[in-house]
């Protein structure tokens, strides 16, 4: 049998065992004391961590005694060490090792859970939404398998989503892209102009545009990929926790809840949001934003809006966008949208705006869709 001794940073190993019960125990802060115990008598070995000895095996021939007399007791020591992707009783996790956890099981509705270095859950790629989807004419969302599933206008294979399991999705006009529980991304539709290999690398967030996407990296960097025109995939530098893109622009919210936005950015953006935001939404000519304190701020083609009471989020259309209110209320406002269509007496935690409908996930996790619907973009399986 090998024991391996862990202590001062140092790997020490080599006992030989045969019959004899050996012990290790710590001494000062200076010193690794190797003790062997028998009936007759006792021999120990010191090992200075200043001299020579470090990094040599110490080797040690013992008789004599059964190992099966070996038993835990306080001269044992069993080190913890963050970063052996096993978790201990001082951990949250280790490395790779979640101990069992997801954003779900934390509490989030979706996205992707980490560990920091320290060995602490890292809950900062996690979101209250994200299991759903909508553009022009079709929608897609996560159901309770974690699958994706989508409907409405199939064009270029944008309903047609791949096997496997996502912790959230993102649909643009064109093509989708969803996060695996990795970090990879999968993306489908038309997927022309450099959006046919999604690059590598693990993703807290994406978004899609009309021939381009964004996502937020594990270390909260900003990459872009498709389309070069406009600026459209030349992100700022900066660490960032959410963003949104529209048909030709992006806009992110960095880790001090400022707002910032490239590419082609369209008339009246010149107004952004004064207070910190949290949340992001954007569409064609027009975003949304979640503030610190919970009111919304929309900006861009048209008027300012102001949403003076908290709202718990926001997604907007084509001319028109909705919110969930704090008794988990669906209201819509705009010329593109009839009000009448919106469900009553149902609880929402999730929605999602395409250009033409609206489709929310209820408290009981079921898809439920209003508006146009001439190609089923408002009829979820």
């Amino acid at each position: 049998m090998r024991i391996w001794i862990l202590s001062l940073g140092f790997v020490y190993s080599g006992c030989n065992l045969s019959d004899e019960g050996v012990r290790f125990q710590m001494g000062d802060s200076s010193r690794l004391d190797a003790k062997i115990e028998d009936t007759n008598q006792s021999s120990k070995r010191d090992v200075d961590p200043q001299s020579n000895d470090l990094g040599k095996t110490v080797d040690m021939e013992i008789s004599d005694m059964q190992t099966s007399d070996m038993q835990p007791n306080d001269d044992v020591i069993d080190v913890a060490r963050c970063g052996d992707s096993r978790v201990d009783d001082s951990e949250e996790c280790d490395q790779e090792n979640l101990n069992s956890k997801t954003c779900n099981t934390q509490g989030f509705g979706g996205g992707v859970l980490a560990c920091t270095e320290d060995c602490k859950i890292d809950e900062s790629g996690c979101r209250d939404s994200g299991r759903l989807t909508s553009s022009d004419e079709y929608s897609c969302s996560l159901n309770a398998q974690n699958k994706a599933q989508c409907w409405g206008l199939n064009i270029s294979g944008r309903t047609n989503p791949p096997l496997g399991d996502f912790v959230s999705i993102v649909g643009g006009s064109r093509h989708v892209c969803a996060i695996k529980p990795d970090g990879a991304l999968a993306c489908w539709g038309e997927l022309s102009g450099g959006l046919s290999v999604a690059p590598p690398g693990r993703f807290r967030a994406v978004s899609v545009g009309k021939n381009f996407a964004c996502g937020i990296l594990f270390d909260q960097t900003l990459t872009c990929w498709g389309n070069i025109a406009d600026g459209r995939i030349d992100p700022p530098s900066g660490l960032y926790r959410a963003l949104a893109s529209g048909d030709d622009y992006t806009c992110a919210i960095d880790l001090a809840g400022e707002v910032k936005c490239w590419g082609a950015i369209p008339s009246g953006f010149s107004a952004f949001p004064d207070e910190k935001s949290t949340k992001i939404s954007a569409a064609t000519n027009q975003t949304c934003a979640v503030l610190e304190d919970n009111n919304a701020f929309c900006w861009g083609a048209g008027s300012l809006t102001y949403i003076s009471f908290p709202v718990k989020g926001i997604s907007i259309g084509e001319g028109f966008y909705c919110y969930i209110d704090q008794d988990n209320t669906v209201w819509c406002s705009g010329e593109d949208i009839d009000e009448g269509l919106i469900p009553e007496n149902t609880d929402f935690v999730e929605l999602a705006a395409g250009h033409d409908h609206v489709c929310g996930i209820t408290a009981a996790s079921e898809v439920i869709c209003w508006g146009q619907n001439e190609h089923g973009q408002s009829s979820p399986p």
